[in-house]
């Protein structure tokens, strides 16, 4: 299925840009959802919304968005381990995000779809054999 270089590559890259969609998407559910913006005026979030913690969100997506280029641009030896360090980076933080406070059944909907997609660009990554060229 996935034996070619530049199919692997393409592929990385459309998961990529499929899973930071999903992760922008849910974002904006969470700004208009009234229950979130309640808590956070009250400030009874589970987590303190800081400009520190909305960098570290900053981060996360820049490195989902630069992962795009990295699997497109990347020699395959290097983009196969940063794809597999990047996807469980962030089956790490997604998994440990669903436990910082209950979350929402769109929150859990979102995750369930963003964890199957870092797990597939890990398998693709991991079952990658590639001829450098």
């Amino acid at each position: 299925m996935f034996s070619d270089n530049n199919k692997i590559k393409n592929s990385l890259v459309i998961l990529w840009i499929f899973v930071s969609l999903n992760y922008i998407y849910c974002d904006v559910l969470s700004a208009i959802d009234p229950t979130y913006i309640k808590a956070a005026i009250d400030g009874s979030t589970a987590v303190e919304i800081s400009p520190a913690l909305l960098l570290f969100g900053g981060i996360l997506l820049e490195i989902a968005f630069s992962m795009i280029l990295v699997s497109y641009f990347t020699k395959p030896k290097i983009g196969r381990m940063i794809n597999i360090l990047a996807s469980i980076l962030f089956i790490i933080v997604q998994l440990g995000s669903l436990f910082v406070d209950e979350p929402t059944i769109y929150y859990i909907f979102f995750s369930i779809i963003e964890i199957a997609c870092m797990s597939l660009i890990c398998f693709i990554s991991l079952k990658w054999r590639h001829n450098e060229k």
